[in-house]
């Protein structure tokens, strides 16, 4: 639901990466906390990255999203920060 972008938001102002899966919202709310959660990105520095159909890696700006041929994957930057934590968000 879309009341949970807040808390979603919480996870990335404490450094924590994000896995959000919208298969099953509709697409307005698909669209509304894309949105949000792309702002919220921004606003910290971060990054958002769809890895699938409906689903997508939300990282703080302490994390780095990286392609390879294989799969898709965060790794930490060398940036002193603690270790990210991961939330996962299904819909």
């Amino acid at each position: 639901e879309f009341k949970d972008g807040t808390s979603i938001a919480e996870h990335l102002l404490c450094k924590r990466t994000v896995v959000l899966n919208l298969e099953e919202a509709d697409k307005d709310t698909q669209r509304r906390l894309i949105d949000f959660l792309f702002g919220v990105a921004y606003s910290i520095g971060g990054e958002i990255k769809k890895v699938a159909n409906n689903a997508y890696v939300i990282t703080p700006q302490n994390v780095a999203i990286s392609n390879d041929t294989a799969n898709t994957e965060a790794a930490e930057t060398n940036e002193a920060a603690p270790a990210p934590q991961a939330g996962y968000y299904g819909y």
